[in-house]
């Protein structure tokens, strides 16, 4: 080693090494590492020119110029060669830019120690939730461990269902929960049928034990009833107790005993054809006939059309269209005095209005009907177009065809209605067509207070309705309502 070197000797201190130091000529001391260890040190050195690096007590080597000390150095690979071994480093980048790559050789195997023992000392149950804890009270090489083990929660055992199973089978309990929360599910096998050893016979009371699994026990004796009861009548429970009966003066007819059929000695019923004189059921073959007497038995009358009545025939009853004229005695018209509008020239004649005629709303003498005032209510269709005419003897709301909005294919205005009848309440529907369309209203249409003002924006994805009422020949708005399309 050169005297001009200071050298530097780093030792690991571990369990069981044992370091030695014997002197030698100076300036050297020589070191004895039991067992033998083989720690790698690197040293670096400046010469003023180069960096240089050995290992311990090896040759140095040069590194790197000290002109190119602002050169990059970073490790590449590490890798383990067999014992005894040189070490390498490789730089496997630039001068500039290093890139270091080590061979370190692995050390000598040393002198194996004394076997270790390990030994079970205490185990310690602990409550559940505490963490488990394993000490060591013996020593590194004969360790003896203590275990603290928590215990686990506490299980749960119910009763789930119970099933009865058929005599001799094998009777099962099946576990439907979990095995800290057993629900066990039962099956019991019934026991076969016992056997009756001992039935005594009585007073009135037999007893056949010929099967003794199944004896028949019969009772024979007098009921308990009055003596005056009469032959052939009825039998009757008397009062509530169940043990006494009276005479309920009542005597069976010969059908009581009988059954019901078409054979003799049968009970006739239905069309039984042995009840003389009677209308068989099979008479009637169509729902709404009606029977009725020919000139030598009953007889079927069909069901006549829808809106004929039953009339007198010459000789049996017919269906025919209504015709108060048919009757001699009848004319059709009732007396002025059943009647005060006597100017009316057809009365007793029901006439029913039209929808068209109930939307106009002048007649004065047809009657309605309920389909034909829901078919008024229906939309009127309006006409598109600059300005947009009303006419409320058309209708009483307002759209489109087919009872859908009316389509604006341009900016408009509502005209002011005509025909207004005191009363009328209605709806008019509008929509927009290729794109958003403005509703103007005719001054004529008066807003209440609240209502929104227009004129109207109507887009292509809205449906606007103006409702209304007229009173006293006024038309007033009562809402403006939108809704999405």
């Amino acid at each position: 080693m050169s005297d001009t070197i200071t050298p530097r000797l780093r030792i690991k201190a571990q369990p069981e090494i044992a370091v030695r130091a014997k002197a030698v000529p100076p300036p050297k001391v020589r070191l004895r590492v039991l067992p033998t260890l083989l720690p790698m040190q690197i040293e670096l050195g400046n010469t003023g020119a180069m960096v240089q690096w050995r290992y311990l007590n090896g040759v140095w080597q040069d590194l790197i110029a000290i002109d190119d000390i602002d050169t990059t150095v970073s490790v590449g690979t590490v890798t383990t060669l067999p014992p005894g071994a040189p070490a390498s480093v490789v730089n496997v980048g630039t001068a500039k830019d290093m890139v270091l790559n080590f061979g370190i050789p692995a050390g000598v195997q040393g002198i194996e120690g004394p076997a270790a023992t390990v030994a079970v000392g205490a185990t310690t149950t602990v409550n559940a939730g505490i963490p488990a804890a394993v000490v060591n009270v013996g020593t590194p090489n004969d360790a003896v461990f203590d275990f603290a083990i928590p215990q686990g929660p506490a299980a749960t055992v119910s009763v789930g269902t119970v099933t009865t199973l058929a005599p001799g089978a094998a009777a099962t309990v099946v576990n439907a929960g979990t095995s800290g929360a057993a629900v066990l599910n039962f099956g019991i096998p019934r026991g076969a049928p016992g056997i009756l050893t001992s039935v005594v016979a009585g007073a009135n009371v037999a007893v056949d034990t010929t099967d003794p699994a199944n004896p028949i026990v019969t009772a024979a004796g007098n009921v308990s009833g009055p003596a005056s009861a009469v032959d052939n009548r009825v039998a009757v429970f008397d009062g509530a107790t169940g043990k006494l009966l009276k005479d309920s003066g009542v005597i069976l007819g010969n059908s009581a005993s009988r059954n019901v059929g078409t054979a003799a000695g049968t009970v006739a019923a239905g069309d039984d054809s042995r009840i003389a004189g009677a209308i068989q059921s099979s008479i009637l073959s169509t729902q709404g006939d009606i029977l009725v007497r020919s000139a030598s038995a009953p007889a079927r009358l069909g069901k006549g059309a829808q809106y004929q009545v039953l009339q007198a025939g010459a000789t049996d009853p017919i269906y025919g269209a209504l015709n108060l004229a048919q009757a001699a005695a009848v004319t059709g018209i009732l007396p002025a005095a059943n009647h005060p509008d006597a100017t009316t020239a057809a009365k007793g004649i029901s006439e029913f209005a039209t929808a068209a005629e109930y939307r106009t709303g002048t007649d004065t003498v047809r009657a309605l009907v309920v389909d034909q005032v829901w078919a008024a209510a229906g939309l009127a269709v309006l006409t598109d177009g600059a300005n947009i005419a009303v006419d409320l003897a058309a209708g009483f709301n307002f759209g489109g065809s087919s009872n859908a909005v009316l389509g604006l294919g341009g900016d408009r205005s509502l005209s002011a209605p005509t025909n207004l009848k005191n009363g009328q309440t209605g709806v008019l529907w509008f929509g927009a067509v290729t794109s958003t369309r403005i509703l103007t209203l005719n001054a004529a249409w008066l807003l209440l207070d609240g209502v929104e003002a227009g004129p109207y924006s109507i887009t292509t994805a809205q449906e606007l309705g103006i409702a209304y009422v007229i009173r006293a020949s006024r038309t007033y708005v009562t809402a403006i309502m939108r809704r999405a399309a």
